[in-house]
């Protein structure tokens, strides 16, 4: 035998009375086949929406993370830039430091025996000003150095920090539609 599900409608006469039936059977096999589908449409849905939303969760998430990223940049590149004033500082007190030891030896050298000492003195200040040239052309090219790798950090993190936004775009759309599917496959169930 074939299962079916048969629906019977009474026909009347004129006079109301039921003179006999129709009947209509519709074979199960197939409503089986559909209410399978259905209910493993609807499994699947829930799984992948479960899994999108946790993906949406943890892009936002990045998107947060890489906002951050970009705050630290910018405070360390003004940290940078504030040193770069003490350096500036640091070359005045040199350039000051070599004028009064240049100074300081002609001084010495006018007067006798006497200004040798201070020719000494006078010499470890010029000294003294050219290592702190150095040291700050040292400092300098390292704070420079430290700035280009903050901008080329600063453009990764924002390049990222796109990416990051669009795929958590992309994924609360996916979302809404694996919603509307797991929505679709539910009526499908219950109308099998």
């Amino acid at each position: 035998g074939l299962e079916y599900q048969g629906t019977a409608i009474p026909l009347y006469d004129l006079e109301g009375n039921v003179i006999g039936g129709m009947g209509l059977g519709v074979g199960l096999e197939k409503k089986e086949i559909v209410s399978k589908n259905a209910n493993q449409v609807a499994d699947s849905s829930e799984f992948v929406r479960k899994n999108v939303e946790n993906l949406s969760t943890s892009a936002e998430e990045l998107s947060k993370r890489q906002q951050k990223l970009l705050e630290l940049t910018h405070t360390i590149t003004n940290q940078v830039n504030e040193t770069e004033k003490i350096i500036q500082m640091i070359t005045k007190i040199s350039n000051t430091s070599k004028i009064l030891g240049l100074n300081a030896s002609i001084e010495a050298s006018r007067s006798s025996e006497m200004g040798k000492g201070f020719g000494v003195v006078a010499s470890e200040i010029r000294k003294m000003a050219e290592d702190s040239t150095k040291a700050v052309f040292e400092v300098s090219s390292m704070l420079n150095g430290i700035k280009e790798k903050i901008i080329e950090i600063d453009n990764e993190v924002n390049q990222t920090t796109f990416i990051g936004n669009t795929q958590a775009l992309a994924t609360k759309e996916l979302s809404n539609t694996v919603i509307e599917l797991s929505e679709t496959a539910k009526v499908l169930q219950d109308a099998s």
